[in-house]
């Protein structure tokens, strides 16, 4: 399976909960299911955000319905899934007349000032970058790039939007694809982490690590499209209506957002872009001088407010989504830090049919987000149901074993603390640097990093239990503990130096902030006397302390 196709890999957005690296855990429970995917097999994306697992479904040949409440969503699967690759030709005439079409766009001369939306209120005034001012300014685009998104986006409205369809007979399709692609461009090369609610106070963030990508000049770009003998339907609905009208589905796949991130504010300025409607979004400031809308979200996102984002809501509106939907097959994607305690969506799932579970570990979505306490790696999983068959306390009971079995294993992949180590330990070799839990002997790399027995696969649901419970106290709970840990082993004869000391600038970086300052300043002298106390070592970590150095100074100084 190609799952590093084109498709499947350029011309998607970054996006919170963007499932491409659950690709091949979703072909998996397909596989699972016993469904061979062709044109005969009807796959219903309900929650479809970037719209990576639509393209995914039509990549497989199967019928695709495609469904987001968000109205950039549904541009960008009209754009990218609802276009075959053939009807460029049946459409423009050739590639080479459309990628005519796309260079005339591109050498388009700037809207004059009173046609800037964009540049007008979420640009700087001046092309300089170093000029731009983010009290008074916001600084979601270079002015450059906000120019190039108004005139493009201006051209496509003059030339295709609906009521010059009904005039010429364009075909809406062309509307939606070269939309699509600007709101890929737009998403893109912005000046944030990834989200709309706030955007970089430095053109490329504290680090000036994504410069390159936001400087980047946005112009339309050739599509990456597939041809497909499947129909695709995209609709734009609240799922949960949704559920009740779209019948004799194989598959459905879920991936509600299961936390607090309402993606309508979240990527305001997208549906800015696609809507088009110019809504005012005044520089206004403060006493202060300080914007008083730091990034002017736009106040219809409350009508697109999910349901599956509060505690209260979720639990009643996933129940009613998995009792209405008319599929023989539902997947859910869901992590372990999900809204919904997972307990309580077994239970409403064990009412609608028999569960099987495919499960993976990845790292969770982040912002770019500099952090103390320790990042924990996250469960993904697809829980799939065959509406067909009834549930068992077997199935049940081996599900709840395999999330256990992939949580314990996570622990292997933390740091741990020496002191605590020696306290939980049922019994310890001390001069093997081995220790002893609910009768599994386990060897570490100085009892701070710990490999996976052998016989790890022989614990039993109770003893895993126990075994995790036990085991998790012993975890380092901040980067500075980490830090604590790595120069307490520094000091033994016996400890692998090299190795531990490759690891102290990794914790560091995480502490190179404005939010972890005063601990940064005192953990950089720290490590910095190691420069006298054990010079060769440090050297080998000299120049990366130099350069976290450099990155805490900018991201300090910037008030």
């Amino acid at each position: 399976m190609e799952f590093n196709s084109p498709y499947l890999t350029e011309q998607i957005i970054a996006y919170i909960g963007n499932k491409r690296k659950l690709l091949p855990l979703i072909y998996k429970a397909i596989e699972n299911a016993g469904i061979l995917p062709d044109e005969n097999v009807k796959f219903f994306d309900v929650f479809s955000g970037s719209g990576v697992v639509a393209r995914f479904a039509k990549f497989l040949g199967m019928e695709v319905f495609a469904n987001d409440w968000e109205y950039y969503s549904y541009v960008l699967n009209q754009g990218f899934l609802n276009f075959n690759e053939s009807e460029i030709e049946e459409i423009f005439g050739s590639r080479q007349e459309f990628e005519a079409l796309l260079d005339k766009i591109n050498s388009l001369p700037a809207a004059d000032e009173e046609n800037q939306y964009i540049a007008k209120y979420y640009a700087p005034k001046e092309f300089d970058v170093e000029q731009a001012d983010y009290k008074t300014e916001r600084l979601f685009y270079t002015r450059e790039n906000a120019l190039a998104i108004d005139k493009i986006r201006n051209f496509i409205e003059e030339n295709y939007s609906k009521s010059v369809q009904k005039k010429s007979g364009c075909s809406e399709k062309i509307f939606y694809l070269l939309l699509a692609i600007l709101l890929y461009e737009g998403a893109t090369h912005t000046n944030t982490s990834g989200v709309f609610k706030a955007f970089h106070k430095e053109f490329g963030g504290h680090g000036k690590d994504a410069l390159s990508r936001i400087m980047k000049k946005i112009e339309l770009h050739y599509p990456v499209l597939i041809d497909s003998k499947a129909p695709v339907h995209v609709f734009q609905e609240n799922a949960n209506e949704l559920a009740r009208k779209v019948k004799g589905i194989d598959i459905a796949y879920l991936d509600p957002p299961y936390n607090q991130h309402q993606y309508g504010s979240n990527y305001h300025l997208l549906n800015t872009i696609a809507k088009w409607d110019k809504i005012p979004a005044p520089l206004d400031l403060n006493a202060k001088g300080i914007l008083k809308r730091k990034a002017a979200i736009r106040e219809d996102w409350v009508n697109t407010r999910s349901d599956y984002c509060y505690r209260d809501s979720a639990e009643k509106s996933f129940e009613d989504l998995i009792m209405n939907l008319d599929a023989r097959f539902i997947f859910i994607s869901y992590s372990t830090d999900g809204i919904i305690p997972f307990e309580k969506m077994r239970e409403i799932c064990t009412r609608r049919g028999r569960l099987s579970l495919v499960t993976n570990e990845y790292t969770t979505y982040r912002g770019g987000k500099q952090s103390n306490k320790r990042q924990n790696s996250n469960i993904e999983f697809i829980l799939s149901i065959d509406t067909s068959r009834k549930s068992d306390e077997e199935s049940v009971r081996e599900i709840d074993f395999i999330l256990k079995r992939k949580k314990a294993l996570l622990l292997f992949k933390q740091k741990y603390s020496y002191e605590k180590l020696m306290n939980l330990a049922d019994k310890v070799f001390e001069d093997e640097k081995k220790f002893v839990i609910e009768g599994l002997e386990i060897t570490s790399k100085d009892f701070f990093t710990l490999e996976i027995p052998e016989d790890f696969d022989k614990l039993e649901y109770e003893n895993l239990e126990r075994f995790y419970d036990k085991l998790s106290l012993g975890i380092c709970q901040t980067k500075e503990e980490e830090l604590e840990e790595i120069l307490l082993r520094l000091e033994w004869d016996n400890s692998d130096k090299r190795s531990l000391i490759k690891q102290i600038p990794i914790a560091l970086n995480k502490l190179a902030n404005r939010k972890n300052e005063e601990s940064f300043k005192i953990w950089l002298a720290k490590i910095e006397s190691l420069a006298e106390s054990k010079a060769d070592l440090y050297q080998l970590i000299s120049d990366k302390i130099f350069r976290i150095k450099e990155v805490a100074e900018i991201r300090m100084n910037v008030s």
